[in-house]
């Protein structure tokens, strides 16, 4: 296995250069060390309340309640501290779902032997290095709004037909924050971040040879661009050696985060190749 797993505890980024079948095993195994955080996760969380229902009891029992209660919230804090490291290596399941099923995919178009550079990133989208900057809240007096932007997925190869291509995926999230006055005249602090959207960012260097009708299609090009209803077109660029297209999708949950975001990238593949074969269908009758 190319996963290092002290490296991946620690920084929850996988990263490797390595052949789609490897990638592959590879999540699958990313897969197994989540499901068993999971479960060390709910374990930990259920002694944790068991031993703090029992510190609690434990005061009103005469005589030994005094020696009893110290001991059993010792043993709570401890299974507290354990299920917060089991919840931080419990990651996003939809994050190595689809890097695995977009893998299958390009795998049907490179070369057994190819080389894939890939970078899986698996930490939570709000983290401070992820951070862009901070502004003032829209409309809560005293509230801020940090941004953050997170490239998760990074894929760099080439295909059968000597195209290259650089595919990324990146979440753009918000954490709003301040002081909230309670109907009873009580201060809390608040805080709570939500996906905005994700952004998809494909580059594909092609052979001017072979698809030399390509910059003569700038304009066609974004008709022959098919996407999922919710999806949107936010950038495509056309040159005499590249086909560059950005993205953008809404802020999917539950099952969608997998099937709704692989069927925009699947789309985006498919949309690119069709403006090249438009093209080369173009050059061959030119000839």
């Amino acid at each position: 296995m190319a996963v290092e797993l002290a490296k991946l505890r620690k920084n929850l980024i996988y990263q490797t250069s390595a052949t789609t079948d490897q990638i592959v095993r590879d999540l699958e195994e990313i897969r197994a060390l989540d499901l068993v955080a999971e479960k060390q996760q709910a374990r930990y969380r259920n002694l944790l309340i068991g031993f703090g229902i029992a510190a609690f009891v434990s005061v009103f029992i005469p005589g030994v309640g005094v020696v009893l209660c110290p001991l059993l919230a010792i043993a709570a804090v401890i299974f507290g501290i354990l299920m917060a490291r089991q919840s931080r290596l419990n990651v996003a399941n939809y994050r190595y779902e689809v890097a695995k099923k977009v893998l299958q995919m390009l795998a049907r178009d490179i070369s057994e032997i190819e080389l894939i550079d890939f970078t899986l990133v698996l930490s939570q989208p709000n983290q401070k290095e992820k951070q862009t900057h901070t502004a003032p809240h829209p409309y809560r007096s005293g509230w801020k709004v940090d941004f953050f932007r997170d490239v998760w997925l990074q894929a760099r190869s080439e295909f059968l037909d000597g195209n290259q291509f650089v595919f990324t995926v990146t979440e753009i999230a918000q954490t709003q924050y301040g002081w909230k006055r309670s109907s009873s005249g009580k201060s809390k602090y608040k805080s709570k971040t939500k996906s905005k959207r994700l952004e998809l960012n494909l580059d594909l260097d092609y052979s001017l040879k072979r698809y030399g009708a390509v910059p003569v299609l700038r304009d066609e090009a974004r008709g022959a661009i098919q996407l999922p209803p919710e999806v949107m077109l936010k950038r495509l660029d056309v040159d005499a050696k590249d086909i560059h297209i950005v993205v953008r999708t809404p802020p999917w949950t539950g099952t969608e985060q997998v099937d709704g975001l692989y069927q925009a990238i699947a789309m985006m593949f498919l949309s690119v190749y069709q403006v090249l074969n438009l093209a080369r269908v173009i050059s061959k009758k030119a000839e």
